[in-house]
């Protein structure tokens, strides 16, 4: 992010989601409300609408460009969180049930004998190989 408009851009499409967070905090979700839908609707009037109907006005490309920055930065963040809950949850909490009860789970044990033949490299009679 180089431009300044970028950054306002940025800051456009972080609003929506700082509403929220001060929102749910304060107890207030419904009274903020009409703050989240107009902050919301001029995110898509900047990405869908004014993009489309100037499609070489730099400042809007730019605030676009800041806003798609914001939405990428804020995918990162939640697939790290996902994958970070996933991982604790499946496969520490696996781990932890699997060493409690003592079981193994990628441990190969061989329990019968195989039932595959030895075969010799000479010739042998078709009727003896089945």
């Amino acid at each position: 992010m180089g431009a300044p408009l970028q950054k306002i851009g940025f800051l456009l499409g972080l609003a929506p989601f700082l509403v929220v967070v001060f929102s749910w905090f304060t107890n207030r979700f419904l009274e903020n409300l009409w703050i989240l839908a107009l902050l919301i609707g001029i995110n898509l009037l900047v990405t869908l609408g004014l993009s489309r109907l100037f499609k070489n006005n730099a400042l809007v490309l730019e605030l676009k460009d800041g806003i798609e920055s914001f939405i990428k930065w804020f995918n990162q963040i939640i697939v790290a969180i996902a994958l970070a809950i996933v991982f604790i949850v499946g496969v520490g909490a696996i781990k932890l049930i699997g060493t409690l009860s003592g079981k193994r789970f990628l441990s190969i044990r061989k329990t019968k004998k195989s039932t595959w033949i030895n075969v010799s490299k000479k010739k042998s009679n078709f009727e003896e190989m089945f």
